[in-house]
């Protein structure tokens, strides 16, 4: 499902709110309604001036309209499904996202806390070793390329973590979302 989360919860809560306003309908209408009527006639044969008056009262005796009732009671059933249903997969969605940036938080952190300075301690101790005769320019070489991986793969984390942070706030339909660089 890729619209927009709250537009969906949105739509089915108002088709249920729809729902039970046609069941509230339907239970009101087996109701009957009482007419009332009056009329005026002049009869010119007998030259007469007649009044009319009549009340209406129909008995719901066969039809109260129990199929209306029973079809619109089944819409809202229905409809009180379909949201839980759609509340669960933004749910599942959620858990899955959050899961997804956790792994990718632990993975920034690593790199930030470990593997960068630990590649940089290594790059350093090779420069200074040359410098000292002890290594030669290819172990300096190789040390700054494992530098220059640690920051490509810290730069790849942080745009996996900022794709998962941004999927969580769409979820929650937040504006601001915690950053995953801090």
């Amino acid at each position: 499902m890729e619209e927009n989360s709250s537009s969906v919860a949105r739509s089915l809560r108002e088709r249920s709110i729809k729902r039970r306003w046609r069941l509230r309908r339907a239970q009101v209408e087996k109701i009957p309604n009482v007419t009332v009527g009056s009329g005026y006639t002049r009869q010119n044969q007998n030259r007469s001036n007649d009044w009319l008056v009549g009340v209406s009262v129909p008995f719901p005796i066969f039809n109260r309209n129990q199929g209306n009732v029973l079809t619109a009671q089944a819409e809202v059933a229905k409809a009180r499904l379909e949201i839980a249903r759609v509340e669960n997969e933004l749910s599942a969605r959620l858990a899955t996202a959050y899961g997804q940036y956790a792994a990718v938080k632990k993975r920034v952190d690593r790199y930030k806390n470990s593997i960068l300075p630990n590649a940089e301690r290594s790059y350093q101790l090779s420069l200074a070793g040359l410098k000292g005769g002890q290594f030669e320019y290819l172990r300096v070489l190789q040390a700054q390329r494992v530098v220059a991986e640690a920051n490509l793969e810290y730069i790849r984390a942080l745009g996996d973590a900022w794709r998962s942070a941004s999927e969580i706030a769409g979820l929650l339909l937040e504006e601001n979302w915690p950053s995953p660089g801090r």
